[in-house]
């Protein structure tokens, strides 16, 4: 790992590395855990008592970039000459500041770090900047399942049990499918999976393909008052669908995470329904 260094004391007194970012689960907000390794590279910096804090960016996001907050100071530590010390850099963060992040990630990222120190001493203090420490996507992964961003992602839809609807349980395969490859960043991935999911739940073949035209005459057709919620919902499949066949195959234009994450969500919201009406 690259070291960075720390002035205090009128010399290079520490040096620091930072490890691979985790973090601590909680209610309504979470903590983003940095852990770093410090160890002192002066006999100006043995044992003294030091206390570690500093602040949080995210970057390579885009124009999503941006600062995400700062640390709760450390309890004061002690380092003495030729001793490695593990510290934990913590900071709160919530899940709307997550779903920032991925809504400009485009696989992984990167963080710039400032980390704090001070001493026992209030003259005697220093900083130093990690910059660019990298964040892969896998690494991102793991935290947003360990967060349950995945749970969150779509207003907590509760999706019931397969029951007897044909193709439910095909469908439900595909959708979670679909939600991975959003978390993945594969955006087009992501809309060709949400378009199996709709062809599963009536057994249709995905490859065939709504066409327009048609759809515009049963929707126009559709607006009678003798039309039924069944056959509406049909309808909304069938829109969605073709929503889905321009996205999985986007000739005319790129599929980007904005429409990717619409799609993923309106198909659980068909979902949503198309479970409930199987239990009855």
């Amino acid at each position: 790992m690259t070291e960075y260094w720390v002035t205090i004391f009128g010399t290079s007194a520490l040096a620091i590395s930072a490890g691979e970012l985790s973090i601590r689960p909680g209610l309504g907000r979470h903590q983003l855990v940095v852990p770093v390794e410090v160890r002192p590279t002066s006999e100006l910096a043995h044992d003294h008592t030091y206390r570690f804090s500093g602040s949080l960016s995210a970057t390579s996001l885009g124009r999503g970039s941006g600062y995400l907050g700062t640390f709760h100071e450390s309890q004061p530590r002690r380092i003495g000459a030729h001793t490695q010390a593990s510290e934990y850099l913590v900071l709160d963060i919530n899940p709307s500041q997550l779903a920032a992040i991925e809504e400009h990630r485009q696989g992984g990222f990167s963080l710039d770090i400032i980390v704090e120190v001070k001493t026992e001493s209030p003259a005697d203090w220093g900083s130093t900047v990690i910059q660019g420490h990298p964040i892969s996507r896998e690494n991102w992964l793991r935290i947003l399942e360990q967060a349950s961003y995945q749970r969150t992602l779509l207003l907590e839809l509760n999706i019931l049990d397969h029951g007897p609807a044909p193709g439910l349980a095909k469908a439900m395969d595909h959708f979670a499918d679909a939600q991975r490859r959003l978390l993945e960043g594969e955006n087009r991935l992501a809309v060709e999976a949400a378009r199996q999911t709709l062809a599963a739940l009536v057994g249709q073949d995905p490859a065939e393909e709504e066409v327009p035209e048609e759809l515009a005459r049963s929707m126009k057709a559709g607006r009678s008052n003798q039309v039924t919620y069944d056959e509406r919902f049909e309808l909304v499949r069938r829109a969605l669908k073709l929503l889905c066949d321009l996205g999985a195959h986007p000739e005319a234009e790129e599929t980007r995470p904005a429409e990717a994450r619409s799609a993923v969500v309106m198909v659980a919201g068909l979902l949503q329904w198309w479970a409930a009406r199987s239990q009855e």
